[in-house]
């Protein structure tokens, strides 16, 4: 069987599924069942639980086939891309004046202070 029709088969088993939900639902709260299919009250779980086997069985075989299509290939695992920042400075090394006047800007109660300068000089 193709992909294709198996997802067919998929989205039909999908739908059937919801109606024999409600169905299920409706006769487990108290709900009976119209003319001759009152007598079929009993088998609305089952025939949920077979219907949700076969859902699955579908599911797992659409899935299988995607695998094995010619045009499909492994994609590989993601190399992880280092995202470290470096060590935290214990100081300002040789800084001793712009360390005062931020000092004077926190005491002063500045809420945003923005430092720039060449990345990674001390």
């Amino acid at each position: 069987m193709r992909r294709g029709q198996v997802l067919i088969l998929l989205a039909l088993a999908s739908g059937l599924m919801s109606v024999l939900l409600a169905v299920a639902v409706n006769v487990a709260t108290g709900g009976t069942l119209p003319g001759r299919w009152a007598g079929y009250a009993g088998w609305a779980w089952p025939a949920v639980g077979v219907l949700a086997v076969v859902t699955v069985a579908l599911a797992f075989w659409q899935q299988n086939l995607q695998d094995r299509s010619p045009g499909h290939q492994p994609q590989p695992e993601p190399v992880p891309v280092p995202a470290e920042l470096p060590d935290q400075s214990a100081r300002f090394a040789g800084r001793v004046r712009e360390l005062a006047a931020l000092r004077v800007l926190v005491d002063g109660g500045a809420r945003v202070i923005a430092i720039a300068g060449t990345p990674g000089v001390l």
